[in-house]
């Protein structure tokens, strides 16, 4: 099975916050480098629908976070 739809979003929350950490802006980045430091939650509560539970949403933002922070991590020592 293809791991793009076995690990798609179940939920209206999942989904939107799906498009959320990938859209443009999304990735917030610091200092002098531009090392990524986290996803911009400000923009992504302003890209969640009327319709999804927040608190779901704000949840899965961050687990969306740590799976990115992770993932540039593991790149840097690779």
């Amino acid at each position: 099975m293809c791991p793009e739809h076995e690990h798609a979003p179940q939920s209206v929350e999942g989904a939107a916050a799906l498009r959320a950490s990938l859209a443009p802006g999304a990735v917030k980045r610091g200092g002098f480098t531009g090392q990524i430091v986290g996803l911009d939650f400000g923009l992504a509560w302003l890209l969640a629908p009327q319709d999804c539970d927040r608190d779901s949403f704000m949840d899965l933002l961050l687990i969306a976070e740590q799976g990115c922070l992770a993932g540039v991590a593991k790149l840097r020592t690779d």
